[in-house]
């Protein structure tokens, strides 16, 4: 199983061996956790690795973590965020919906949850911009509070045809 994370948090990586073998119910030495950019000191043995690369802007860090089918417990993406945010004490945002790539989940580190608006230039630089929240994050004190349903509601539009169709991706379900 593969997760996607951003992490607003400065020393992320120095914490996640620890963080993954305690969420994923495994031994330390299962885990692996290095730059994108490493090959040679890995852990290619370990059943949970984890690659970071280091972001600009407003998020801290790309983790990409991915859990072999040997490894019993996976949690979803949701509580992934969460358990990190809580252990980092850090924001960590994740996907919401396939259909906004833009709009994130956010996990924050008090257990709770929020939408955020981020954006990435199109030169595909790797800085990232939060640009609104569904709540206030005190951590982002100068982004906007927006209602996300207000954004979302155009796209929210359904057609009999072809939503029966659709809908056996998955596509179509509440998140």
């Amino acid at each position: 199983m593969m997760y996607h994370l951003m992490v607003r948090g400065s020393d992320a990586p120095a914490h996640l061996p620890v963080i993954l073998a305690e969420v994923f119910r495994i031994t330390l030495e299962q885990a692996d956790v290095s730059a994108d950019s490493e090959w040679e000191d890995r852990n290619w043995d370990a059943v949970v690795t984890c690659e970071y690369e280091r972001l600009q802007g407003d998020l801290n860090w790309s983790l990409t973590v991915y859990a072999a089918n040997e490894v019993e417990y996976r949690p979803s993406d949701k509580e992934l965020a969460s358990l990190v945010a809580q252990r980092l004490s850090a924001l960590v945002f994740t996907s919401w919906d396939v259909r906004f790539p833009w709009i994130r989940r956010v996990a924050l580190p008090d257990g709770g949850f929020t939408l955020a608006r981020v954006l990435q230039p199109d030169d595909d630089s790797p800085a990232y911009v939060v640009d609104a929240t569904e709540s206030r994050i005190p951590d982002l004190p100068n982004v906007q509070d927006l209602r996300m349903n207000d954004e979302l509601e155009p796209f929210m539009f359904t057609c009999l045809h072809t939503d029966t169709a659709y809908d056996t991706a998955g596509l179509f379900h509440d998140h």
